[in-house]
C-alpha cells in the first residue's frame, strides 16, 4: 500500500477539484490532523462519515453563520465522558430540550400557568371530595370560606391515592392559641380544631410534597364563635402516601354534617 504524507492538498483556482478514492482513505488507526478544512464536504462527493470524528482536547467544532459570526461546540475539560441523544425531529414552536439525567434529549412544553384552582363546592354532607386531580402535583391548598357544621367536631382533610384516601398514618395536630386554649391530635388525618358547632371556619391548609409520596401540611385559620373571632388556630402535619396523590377529602373526626359554607382546592404541578 503506498502512503502519501503532505501538508496540505488545495485546488487551484475556482472550480478545480481534488478527489481521492474512498478505497484509498481508511481510518484505522490513524490519525488525520488539519489545520484548516475550507469548503463543503458534500460539495466534494463526501457526505456520511461512517465512524467517530475526533476532536483534539480543547478544541471546538465551529459552525459559521450564513453571512458573518459562527458559533463553536467545546466539551467539558473534566475527564467524565457524556453522549447526548438528539431527538427524531424538530419538536414545536417554544418548547425546550430536556435531558432525562443519562443523556438522552427531548423536546418538553413550558407550562404557562402552574397553578390551577378548582370549582368551589358549597359545604354540605359528611363529607366533601376533590377527585380526578392531575398527576405531578407538588403544591395543595384546601381552602375553607366561612365553613361550619351541625355537630362540634373537628374537621378532618384526608389525601387520596387511585386506590382510595388514606385514613391512617397521619402525625397531625391543630390548636388553638389566642383567646382560648385547646388542642388535638390525629392519625386519621390532617385535623382542624372546633371549638363549637356553631363556629365557622376559614383559613388554608396547604400540603407540599416533601419527596417521593411523602406530604406535609400546615393549617392557618380563624376560628369564629357566635361573632367572637379565635384567630390562633393553627395546625400541621405530615403522612406517607403508598402512591401518588390524586384526591382529597374534606370531612369530620365524627359523625357530623357541613351546614354552610365553600370549600376549594389549588394545586401546581
Amino acid at each position: 500500500m503506498s502512503i502519501l504524507n503532505v501538508n496540505q492538498i488545495q485546488p487551484v483556482g475556482s472550480g478545480q477539484t481534488v478527489t481521492i478514492s474512498a478505497a484509498n482513505i481508511s481510518a484505522g488507526s490513524a490519525t488525520v490532523t488539519a489545520g484548516t478544512f475550507s469548503g463543503n464536504l458534500s460539495s466534494s462527493g463526501i457526505s456520511t462519515f461512517s465512524d467517530t470524528v475526533n476532536v483534539g482536547a480543547g478544541k471546538s467544532i465551529r459552525l459559521y453563520g450564513a453571512t458573518s459570526g459562527y458559533s463553536d461546540i467545546i466539551a467539558a475539560a473534566g475527564s467524565a465522558s457524556t453522549t447526548f441523544t438528539l431527538p427524531a425531529n424538530g419538536g414545536s414552536a417554544s418548547q425546550y430540550l430536556q435531558t432525562d439525567g443519562s443523556g438522552a434529549l427531548s423536546w418538553q412544553t413550558v407550562s404557562t400557568s402552574n397553578l390551577t384552582r378548582g370549582t368551589a363546592v358549597s359545604a354540605s354532607g359528611s363529607a366533601i371530595d376533590f377527585t380526578g386531580l392531575p398527576s405531578g402535583i407538588r403544591r395543595l391548598q384546601v381552602t375553607l370560606d366561612a365553613v361550619s357544621s351541625d355537630n362540634n367536631y373537628h374537621i378532618l382533610i384526608q389525601l387520596g391515592t387511585s386506590s382510595g384516601f388514606v385514613t391512617s398514618g397521619y402525625d397531625a395536630q391543630s390548636a388553638i392559641v389566642y383567646s382560648a386554649t385547646g388542642s388535638v391530635n390525629s392519625s386519621a388525618g390532617f385535623i382542624i380544631y372546633s371549638t363549637a358547632s356553631s363556629a365557622t371556619h376559614s383559613g388554608i391548609f396547604t400540603f407540599n410534597n416533601n419527596n417521593g409520596n411523602v406530604w406535609v401540611g400546615s393549617y392557618s385559620g380563624a376560628n369564629n364563635q357566635a361573632g367572637t373571632p379565635y384567630i390562633g388556630l393553627c395546625g400541621g402535619g405530615r403522612v406517607t402516601l403508598g402512591a401518588e396523590l390524586t384526591q382529597v377529602r374534606i370531612t369530620f373526626s365524627t359523625s357530623a354534617n357541613f351546614d354552610a359554607g365553600t370549600v376549594n382546592v389549588f394545586y401546581e404541578v
